[in-house]
């Protein structure tokens, strides 16, 4: 078999194997269809009140701390959730 061949095969093999796995890694998306979208949006639309940092106070959001009164941020080495 010549080179030329060789590599005429090989770059069909490697197309295919490309194409197998945009497929491959598309289709759950595609199964869902616009839902994604949706629930991104309806996420959006849920949390944008809360961009204001007044409004996420009244609604009694805040800096969340252990029973020590410690909050993970507060830890000297930025480890989260000591």
């Amino acid at each position: 078999m010549t080179t030329r061949r060789r590599r005429g095969r090989r770059a069909v093999l490697q197309t295919a194997i490309g194409l197998a796995t945009v497929v491959a890694t598309s289709a759950p998306a595609l199964a869902h269809g616009d839902r994604t979208t949706e629930d991104l949006h309806d996420l959006r639309q849920a949390t944008a009140p809360f961009h204001d940092l007044t409004n996420a106070e009244t609604a009694e959001y805040g800096l969340f701390t252990d029973a020590a009164g410690l909050a993970c941020i507060l830890d000297p080495q930025g480890r989260g959730g000591t």
